[in-house]
């Protein structure tokens, strides 16, 4: 039997607890403070592990940098596709476990969602 927590079932049940409204609206000035933290510029390629339904990852993208985002619950990344297409933006959606996801020396920065609570660590 698989792990609670490798159930998209269980995650697309409180999806709605997850991504309120109040925290889809906040995530371009928390990309853009994040910019600003990180003093990188467009173009930069950065990795959103765990990136949900796209919320940061999008805002990069749009932003004009080179994005990656990976998470492994697939209804997740559907949304996060939706949203990409629906704001024209390219970036690259990968399905898989953050444990498992390796790329050396191919990003800037990593973000590793920082209020998407222990939904991706298992």
């Amino acid at each position: 039997m698989a792990s609670w927590w490798a159930d998209d079932a269980f995650w697309d049940a409180f999806a709605p607890y997850f991504f309120t409204v109040e925290r889809i609206d906040r995530a371009a000035a928390q990309v853009e403070a994040l910019v600003r933290l990180l003093g990188i510029t467009p173009g930069a390629s950065v990795l959103d592990l765990c990136c949900g339904i796209g919320r940061h990852a999008v805002e990069f993208a749009r932003l004009g940098f080179a994005v990656t985002a990976v998470d492994r619950t697939a209804p997740f990344l559907a949304r996060a596709r939706k949203r990409a297409a629906r704001e024209k933006v390219q970036l690259e959606f990968v399905q898989a476990d953050m444990r498992d996801f390796l790329r050396p020396a191919a990003f800037d920065p990593v973000l590793e969602g920082a209020d998407h609570d222990r939904r991706c660590r298992g």
